[in-house]
Formats: structure tokens, C-alpha cells, sequence
């Protein structure tokens, strides 16, 4: 997401914004939608379709 939403190279950056940026659009996809969005520890997240 650094890299092709805000064009930054994401292994010179120490930033929470992607995390901060997935709570907003959970909290503003409410708790039924919210789960679309799966957490993959340690890589990253996931858009699941259908979920």
C-alpha cells in the first residue's frame, strides 16, 4: 500500500499508517463488513472477496 498508494518505499519507512488507515476503513465498513479485511501477522493484510 506505501508503495502504490502513497509511492514510498515501504523498507525505508517505520510508520503505522497503513494499520491506522485499515482501522478507519473497518471501523467505517461496520462490524458485519469489517471482516473483508483479514490481518496476516507478520505480512500484512488481505482483501477477501465474498467473505
Amino acid at each position: 500500500m506505501l508503495a502504490r498508494v502513497w509511492k514510498m518505499d515501504p523498507r525505508l519507512v517505520e510508520t503505522r499508517s497503513i494499520d491506522t488507515t485499515i482501522a478507519r476503513l473497518r471501523e467505517k465498513m461496520g462490524k458485519r463488513n469489517s471482516a473483508v479485511i483479514r490481518t496476516l501477522r507478520g505480512r500484512g493484510y488481505v482483501w477477501e472477496d465474498g467473505a
